[in-house]
């Protein structure tokens, strides 16, 4: 295109890899960046209160901080070269890595600040693959942290196997979402508040059993 619009591809295919640009992403330059959650967090548990659903006292994650919208403009990162069948691999990670709220969260270097997980954390892994992608624009990179840690993730799965990336995907989600759950750490809940934690980890896991 003409003039100073900028133009986003996802640039030529090779065998093994797959090809960035340098095109950006994100909200135009000049316009405003908001939440698409209007409402605080408070108001919104007070229209659940209204349906007769108990509280929960603590809070994991607020809604009001949750934006659709991309908060900075990012040029396409970097590419994932295809480390011996793993394009469903690198398909599910590019599908996680360029939704906005994903990435805003992992970019803003949240989870690790607060993280104590010592051994495998999902979060981490993808803060730090999302992080790489974003800082190697217009270059190629190997998935090594995920790719090493693909039988934590989902068990049956062998390297160099090629894989269901649907599949993969909700492995990959379930993974994460383990890991902001307070299960084995020091955190102080309510009862009502771990049995919906408890009840969201079975529906997750029914959904992976009969999908």
């Amino acid at each position: 295109m003409g003039g100073n619009s900028t133009s986003c591809n996802m640039g030529s295919l090779e065998t093994g890899v797959s090809k960035a640009s340098d095109s950006c992403m994100g909200p135009t330059l000049g316009a405003a960046v908001f939440s698409s959650m209007e409402s605080t967090s408070e108001e919104m548990l007070k229209e659940q209160g209204i349906d007769g659903i108990a509280l929960p006292q603590k809070i994991l994650f607020p809604a009001a901080e949750i934006s659709l919208k991309w908060n900075q403009v990012h040029c396409i990162g970097a590419g994932l070269y295809n480390m011996g069948n793993t394009c469903f691999l690198n398909a599910a990670l590019q599908c996680l890595t360029y939704t906005p709220p994903v990435a805003n969260h992992m970019l803003s270097q949240e989870h690790s600040k607060t993280c104590r997980e010592p051994d495998f954390c999902m979060m981490c892994t993808m803060q730090n693959h999302i992080t790489q992608v974003f800082a190697n624009s217009r270059d190629v990179i190997k998935p090594v942290s995920v790719v090493s840690q693909l039988k934590r993730i989902a068990e049956h799965f062998e390297f160099g196997d090629q894989e269901d990336v649907h599949e993969f995907l909700r492995y990959i989600v379930d993974a994460m979402q383990k890991s902001c759950l307070p299960f084995g750490r020091n955190i102080k809940m309510s009862k009502y508040d771990l049995k919906t934690t408890e009840e969201t980890s079975n529906t997750f896991f029914l959904m992976k059993r009969h999908p």
